[in-house]
């Protein structure tokens, strides 16, 4: 039977009646029958009301939103109330944290869901130059995930909230473009969302995450990158049309060789790299590329220059 009801339900979310999503193990046991109501809170959310047409009993808690990108759970409780869906709340919580739209920072009460959440479309953005490691010598390695001419930005969004809710990971700071994370107590890693100009109207931007690892543990670096690949992986499969993702996003360090030869930048594609990294010392990326996973990650290029 329950095979059954759960056909019934993609059915109906594929036609648009409702939204249900059998792919993540949280959002399985949920199905939005309203699907409007649900988007009129989003939209409420991201689009803060102008301060004279808040209630004045969450006025401070609006004001933090726009400000900060935090979420008070007695907010959501006030435009439930609104709704008239009240009693529903927590399950409204629920769904944009398993969707990745919003991610718990403190919570007193799983059950009612009582606490703060970040809203990441609502995050202050910062300057790129003002947030990167100060010294190029405390970086040891730096990779990127390029999606072509795919917008990066709802993917970066929802990594952020992925990364925060790695219990192997504690976030420093956060910001809308950008945010770095204590992968251990020696080890800092940041990422952020960046876009190559192609300068061209003939040719799209290629929109790229960057990740850059601090060196104090380099035998990391490696095990990063194949946990954010992972959750990108997973943030496709659950949240995009694989259409626009026919091509596989490359990930990977930059290849200095190939990038002058080929006038632009080019990756060394390590999306497929095995997943036992601890064993891994020598690893053949493609005919030019071998890995080399000996303590600090490193990588040769035979490509010839002519």
């Amino acid at each position: 039977m329950k095979y059954e009801v759960r056909q019934l339900l993609n059915f109906f979310n594929k036609s648009g009646d409702i939204i249900y999503n059998e792919l993540d193990e949280v959002l399985q046991n949920y199905a939005v029958c309203y699907p409007q109501v649900l988007i009129d809170i989003l939209t409420l959310l991201v689009n803060v009301p102008e301060p004279h047409k808040r209630n004045r009993a969450v006025s401070d808690l609006w004001q933090r939103l726009q400000e900060t990108g935090i979420v008070d759970s007695r907010l959501m409780e006030h435009i439930c109330q609104d709704k008239r869906i009240w009693r529903v709340y927590p399950l409204v919580i629920k769904y944009l944290v398993g969707t990745q739209l919003m991610f718990p920072l403190t919570i007193t009460n799983q059950v009612d869901q009582v606490g703060t959440f970040c809203l990441p479309c609502r995050l202050p953005k910062i300057y790129l130059e003002q947030f990167e490691f100060n010294y190029s010598e405390h970086i040891s390695d730096v990779f990127y995930f390029d999606f072509g001419e795919v917008l990066q930005e709802f993917i970066f969004l929802r990594l952020l909230a992925k990364c925060c809710q790695e219990k192997e990971f504690d976030w420093v700071k956060i910001y809308y473009n950008c945010a770095q994370f204590r992968a251990s107590e020696t080890c800092l890693f940041q990422i952020n969302s960046k876009t190559i100009s192609s300068g061209s109207v003939l040719l799209y931007d290629r929109n790229l995450i960057k990740l850059l690892v601090s060196k104090e543990i380099p035998s990391q670096s490696v095990n990063i990158l194949q946990k954010l690949h992972t959750f990108i992986e997973e943030i496709i499969l659950q949240t995009f049309n694989q259409d626009y993702f026919h091509d596989q996003h490359v990930c990977g360090p930059v290849c200095e060789i190939c990038s002058s030869l080929n006038g632009t930048m080019c990756l060394v594609n390590l999306a497929s790299l095995s997943n036992d990294v601890s064993a891994l010392k020598e690893y053949r990326v493609d005919q030019y590329h071998t890995v080399y996973r000996e303590g600090k990650f490193r990588f040769t290029c035979s490509r010839p220059i002519t």
